[in-house]
């Protein structure tokens, strides 16, 4: 595996903007959005609507009492297989499903950078915005493609694996969640 130890919280929602290559390090630990969000939820769709990908938790599955961060790559990075055509589409979109613990939020952001081996080829910013306490919500953000050199987008197919990502979310200004 090519990832570190973990940098726990404190990391700033600037410095995550500023970042200009994938992360090799979580910048927070796997429980630190506990009794915070949970995330239930995600699917991925095409500019027609079509699912590329979902997940969805088990309501009946009780989480571990114990979890070793030697196993947390599994919980926190997906492998996705999107066709060729993906990179053809002006727009995706993801809708995301999660549930609030027992406090009130004044704001929940999702910053997500896309990489080609080093090269950052898109982020975006997204702010829910308040959210109350014991709540299930649905938000679903519209991504814009940007247009991607003949070059870049050939070696990217021949090459999938080699293009990844970060998920940030920030729960009142605080990092609680990388994936």
């Amino acid at each position: 595996s090519t990832w570190g130890k973990i940098i726990m919280s404190g990391v700033t929602l600037k410095q995550i903007l500023e970042e200009s290559e994938p992360t090799t390090n979580f910048r927070c630990g796997f429980g630190d959005a506990k009794q915070i969000v949970t995330l239930n939820g995600y699917r991925i769709e095409d500019s027609q609507k079509h699912v590329l990908f979902q997940v969805q938790s088990d309501p009946n599955r009780k989480p571990p009492m114990f979890f070793s961060t030697q196993n947390e790559e599994k919980y926190r990075i997906i492998k996705y297989d999107f066709d060729a055509s993906f990179l053809q589409s002006p727009t995706f979109s993801t809708l995301l499903s999660f549930r609030l613990g027992s406090n009130d939020v004044g704001s929940f952001r999702l910053v997500e950078k896309y990489y080609f081996r080093k090269d950052l080829l898109m982020s975006f910013d997204f702010e829910f915005g308040e959210c109350k306490a014991n709540t299930d919500n649905t938000w679903e953000c519209l991504y814009t493609i940007p247009k991607i050199d003949s070059e870049t987008r050939k070696a990217m197919i021949e090459n999938p694996y080699e293009t990844t990502s970060d998920s940030f979310f920030f729960v009142d200004g605080r990092l609680v969640i990388h994936n």
